[in-house]
């Protein structure tokens, strides 16, 4: 503030002061002369003042020193956020550019079928690169979307109501002295902020892919009645399934993306899944990873693709309300998983998936891999989840690049209270396991209505 104050008698100042004033007279040095700036000890608020023998022109005086000062503050603050914003524009441009080459080198690398840890060394560049990039986008849009606060005129210069017995010049000095202040907040060139995501709009100020839907606690949504009565958890996975439902075309297929706990992306997918087959649709809900509770001789997908189980072996088809739910696990080589996704078979494992249900679900967890890569770039639509007070802007932005480089089509960010899903996990499972009733022997061909 100390330092700021000599801001105030600078020549750019000074000179604006002279026009806003209109003073006849006035020059650089009587204005200087007559303006006082002083920052009270331990203060953020600074005294200007402004002496004269005509209390109206004193009082215009320091009223256009203030103005020209904040305005002063202002453009200063504009020119050094224009300023980095071009760095940042340019530093943006560069690293898409490496980015874009990597992503090349990987797909010719793959295509040419080069050894597993050259590809795995060429697709880290590429989730690093994407990394930065979102890093420079945030950046770069926090910059632009910056306010600037040159600070605030908490007490204006006003005329006197009676000038009797005081000498005009000492008027002036006690009223404008102890009268006009202003308050500061340090300008902002960039403002570093909490970057965690609370709600849709912190994903939206830097361009983020949308959010889709919220899933939360309705106890704490807002609008909430108090003493609203237990509304179980499939109605609030429910509540988003029309939104949801609006990325896909039936049949079809969804890879259902996270990379906070593996227990929530699965217990969300599970959600879902059971939303959507309560209102007649047939579901399979598929996972790359174990699930909570899954025991590790129980075949799945990896089993599938590594040894051409059949379908029939690996699912357990159920009547879910008004339609079916089919759950399949990771399976018993899970580690091979990164490998196996690769391969054509995930291809035609998604399509004759899709012929037998209306929906099929892959849930993924660890958003950075090869498996979210190959698994999102199979699917139709890829939702990315994102936990509120968790999750980051600069990681969904990370992840959606990186993704979308490997040919997935991101529709958007669904977003959840990681607390209430963890919560209603139980809950959950307890409500499919009472609403499903098995039907043996059944594949997707035969879960027909």
């Amino acid at each position: 503030m100390t330092t700021e104050s000599g801001v105030v008698l600078t020549d750019d100042v000074i000179d604006s002061a002279i026009v806003a004033a209109q003073i006849p007279g006035a020059t650089r040095e009587s204005i200087r002369r007559n303006t006082g700036a002083v920052v009270p000890s331990n203060s953020q608020v600074m005294d200007v003042t402004f002496t004269h023998p005509d209390p109206e022109i004193a009082q215009r005086g320091a009223q256009a020193v203030t103005q020209s000062f904040m305005d002063f503050r202002t453009q200063r603050a504009q020119s050094v956020i224009n300023s980095q914003s071009e760095l940042l524009q340019s530093r943006e441009s560069s690293v898409n550019t490496l980015l874009q080459a990597a992503n090349k080198a990987y797909d010719v690398a793959r295509s040419g079928n080069e050894a597993g840890a050259s590809l795995i060394d060429l697709e880290q560049q590429v989730r690093l690169y994407a990394q930065e990039l979102a890093n420079v986008k945030v950046d770069r849009t926090t910059t632009e979307t910056s306010s600037i606060d040159p600070g605030t005129i908490v007490g204006p210069a006003s005329l006197p109501t009676d000038s009797i017995g005081i000498d005009p010049l000492m008027l002036a000095a006690a009223v404008f002295a102890g009268l006009l202040a202003l308050g500061f907040v340090a300008t902002l060139v960039v403002e570093h902020e909490d970057k965690r995501i609370w709600e849709a709009d912190d994903l939206a100020r830097h361009l983020a892919p949308p959010v889709l839907a919220v899933l939360a606690d309705p106890r704490k949504e807002k609008g909430a009645a108090r003493g609203a009565g237990h509304t179980g958890v499939i109605e609030q996975y429910l509540r988003i399934t029309p939104v949801i439902a609006s990325q896909i075309s039936t049949p079809g297929s969804l890879s259902l993306v996270g990379n906070q706990s593996g227990d929530e992306i699965h217990s969300i997918g599970m959600g879902l899944g059971a939303a959507f087959a309560a209102t007649g649709r047939r579901v399979c809900v598929v996972s790359t990873s174990r699930r909570p509770g899954e025991l590790e001789s129980v075949r799945g997908l990896s089993d599938v693709l590594a040894d051409g189980v059949i379908l029939r072996d690996v699912i357990k088809v159920e009547k879910f309300e008004q339609g079916h739910l089919t759950v399949m696990g990771c399976g018993t080589k899970p580690e091979q998983l990164p490998v196996l996704l690769q391969s054509e078979a995930l291809h035609h494992l998604k399509d004759h998936l899709s012929s037998g249900y209306d929906l099929v679900i892959f849930v993924v967890h660890q958003t950075s891999s090869s498996v979210a890569s190959a698994v999102s770039s199979a699917t139709d639509k890829c939702i990315l989840t994102a936990a509120t007070g968790r999750d980051t802007v600069t990681a969904i932005i990370a992840r959606a690049n990186y993704l979308e480089l490997r040919g997935s089509a991101t529709s958007g960010v669904l977003l959840y209270s990681s607390s209430w899903v963890s919560a209603s996990g139980s809950e959950l499972s307890a409500e499919v396991s009472a609403k499903s009733q098995e039907m043996h022997g059944l594949g997707p061909q035969r879960a027909q209505r």
